[in-house]
């Protein structure tokens, strides 16, 4: 066996002793090891580990942690000679046959990341709530219907993805983790959010794809939330007090049945992406006016007939999708959208494109399929910067396509 002492090193290798060697590891790079021995050594990246057999390490310290990736292997248990490193701070052991965890892993005193993911766990083990120091856990795409009142002994989680299982209801003991930052229960079948509005830390909560109908206005207490995920449930209405989530950022409310939008709305200042698509909005409120950083806004598959006169004074949206819906017109005020980069205003019934339209200077792609537009306006000759072009070729003459493929020659038209 090949011996090694007191070396800066890049790599390791099997059969070999180290002995005080301080290593750098490439990033990323995860090594199968036999017969080696580390003893007094430093790791000074991250270490990670697909299979260790025969190995030992003695008085070694790890400084950017040490990760035990086990994923994809079919695993129905796990292997005996895993518990030989309680010291390890991640261990990945997604995507295999697992059922439940053996009471041998509470050694795992220093484990800060769990990946249990796509397994087949349906009763989460009493064994993880002795793992005080974990950070995340991942158990999503398992086949958990509900969440023991122990979980909230992980008074240090941060991370917890629950998505993809068969969740109905959430412990009033997961109030108690308040260092939860991110929160993940999308397609689950929860019918309520109670469980959640006391968790003040949260920045992240996904909840898409549940049976959620209503939006508590406790909800509001969130103050941190920057990214917020309702999309693909039962919401009928938005409350006024989720006005009071003015770190929001990120909202994506598609596929509910929301039909009116509260005033409040306004509050949320720092809103950049928006989706409230397939709901049955019809109008926005003045206030909308007042969402001065949104830069995507998506009302498409809704109930308007025009567009707002409120989203045209959006200073820096870049992107407006209003598809599917029964507009008739442009307003004239939409020429005040000087940051618009992308239009899709595709199946309305829109006859005719104003003059107005061409003031948008920035304007790169416009989608006005399925409308009834029969003529092209002179001065879209103006829109240089335009490079993508949708419209039914049926309703235009020749003399219009001749027209429009001169005056846009940097532009991709589409006649579908």
């Amino acid at each position: 066996m090949e011996k090694r002492k007191l070396l800066s090193l890049q790599n390791i290798e099997s059969n070999t002793c180290y002995d005080g060697c301080t290593f750098y590891l490439p990033k990323g790079h995860a090594y199968n090891l036999k017969n080696s021995s580390f003893r007094n050594c430093s790791f000074r990246s991250s270490a990670i580990f697909c299979y260790l057999e025969n190995c030992l390490f003695e008085n070694c310290g790890f400084s950017d942690g040490c990760t035990l990736n086990l994923s994809r292997q079919n695993l129905q248990e796990i292997p005996q000679w895993v518990f030989s490193f309680p010291f390890i701070t991640s261990l990945n052991l997604s995507k295999n046959k697992l059922k439940t965890l053996p009471i041998d892993f509470s050694k795992f005193r220093d484990l800060q990341q769990l990946n249990l993911s796509e397994n087949k766990i349906s009763l989460l083990p009493c064994v993880l709530w002795e793992l005080y120091e974990l950070k995340m856990l991942d158990i999503s795409k398992n086949n958990i219907r509900t969440i023991p009142a122990g979980l909230a002994q992980l008074s240090n989680l941060c991370e917890l993805h629950l998505s993809k299982n068969s969740i109905r209801f959430l412990p009033n003991e997961l109030s108690q983790l308040h260092h939860l930052s991110r929160l993940s229960l999308s397609h689950n079948q929860l019918v309520t959010l109670l469980g959640i509005v006391n968790l003040k830390s949260l920045v992240h909560l996904s909840v898409t794809g549940n049976r959620v109908a209503g939006i508590p206005s406790e909800l509001g207490q969130l103050q941190n939330l920057k990214r917020l995920y309702l999309s693909d449930n039962y919401i009928t209405s938005i409350p006024s007090e989720f006005g009071q989530l003015q770190k929001l950022s990120i909202l994506f409310l598609s596929n509910n049945e929301v039909d009116y939008i509260p005033s409040e709305f306004g509050k949320l200042s720092n809103l950049t992406r928006l989706s409230l698509d397939n709901n049955q909005i019809s109008n926005l409120p003045n206030e909308f006016r007042q969402l001065h950083n949104l830069e995507t806004l998506s009302l498409a598959h809704n109930k308007f007939t025009k567009i707002p006169i409120s989203l045209c004074q959006l200073s820096k949206l870049k992107t407006l999708s209003m598809h599917r819906n029964q507009i008739e017109s442009f307003p004239s005020e939409m020429k005040e959208l000087q940051t618009l980069h992308g239009l899709n205003l595709s199946y309305n019934k829109i006859s005719s494109i104003p003059d107005e339209i061409t003031h948008l200077k920035t304007l790169a792609r416009m989608n006005l399929l399925g409308n009834q537009i029969n003529c092209l306006p002179k001065e879209i000759q103006k829109m240089q910067s335009l490079s993508e072009l949708h419209i039914n070729g049926h309703l235009l003459s020749d003399h219009q396509k001749n027209f429009a493929q001169k005056s846009l020659v940097n532009c991709t038209i589409n006649y579908s």
